[in-house]
């Protein structure tokens, strides 16, 4: 195999673990922005958490985890002040990343087992056996989470901008949910939240998350579409195969070999 040969076959593979360095660097610099305030808390959420499900959706369940539980780390180090659960934020976002991870490839099973965990979890705390219509939440996401990965995962294969668009926007929904299966119970017991606080949460929290399923959505279209351009291949689409060409490749390949 000559020198060039080499070349095309590395500039055309899927992509390589500097994206995900460079991912986790982004998630960590994004804690250095200003979040949005968290109800009930008084806390903020970092944008740190828009990026996890696109983290998911990009690079898979482990990889995408993988980058954002490092870069989360990172920020909360380098802006503990962001960090609205303190040194435990990054299983919140890490969690959300690999729920995405796996809607988005229609994997189930494992999504319904962690959200029948939390759950379970989260009923062994008395404020929760208090406020027990907050696990309506669990039962949405799990709903949420079988549309996702039956049906919905399909139209982030699609080109059309308008499909991705629905497709991320409900992936990035249902990971969100699960992220409060999470942050949920961590914040009852560091801050002492009380049952009365859920009477107003449990309703006010999913509108939080639609907000920021639409901003990961604008986030996330553009780079499913523009990466694959630059030869990153990314995302559900571009998970089978160890290599990708496109028409240009395949002309310089045919012009090497005369």
């Amino acid at each position: 195999m000559t020198f060039t040969d080499k070349y095309l076959k590395v500039k055309t593979r899927k992509f390589h673990s500097s994206v995900l360095i460079v991912w986790a660097a982004l998630s960590a610099a994004a804690m250095l922005i200003p979040g949005i305030p968290t109800l009930g808390t008084g806390g903020n959420m970092s944008l740190t958490y828009p990026l996890a499900p696109i983290s998911g959706i990009l690079f898979g369940p482990f990889a995408g985890a993988l980058a954002t539980m490092i870069g989360s780390i990172v920020g909360t180090v380098i802006a503990p002040a962001a960090a609205n659960l303190g040194i435990w934020t990054f299983t919140v976002q890490t969690g959300t990343a690999l729920i995405a991870g796996y809607l988005s490839r229609g994997k189930l099973q494992v999504p319904v087992a962690l959200i029948l965990v939390f759950m379970i979890w989260m009923y062994t705390l008395p404020t929760f056996q208090t406020a027990w219509w907050h696990g309506w939440l669990a039962l949405f996401t799990i709903l949420l989470s079988v549309v996702a990965a039956k049906w919905i995962c399909k139209l982030l294969k699609e080109a059309n901008a308008a499909k991705l668009a629905v497709g991320t926007y409900i992936i990035a929904m249902a990971s969100f949910l699960f992220g409060i299966l999470i942050s949920d119970p961590l914040a009852t017991i560091m801050f002492d939240l009380q049952p009365d606080l859920y009477k107003l949460l449990t309703w006010l929290m999913p509108i939080e998350r639609l907000i920021f399923s639409l901003f990961t959505t604008i986030l996330a279209v553009p780079l499913i579409i523009g990466l694959p351009k630059i030869k990153i291949f990314v995302g559900p689409k571009y998970d089978e195969g160890e290599e990708k060409e496109d028409d240009i490749d395949r002309k310089m390949q045919g012009k090497i070999s005369q």
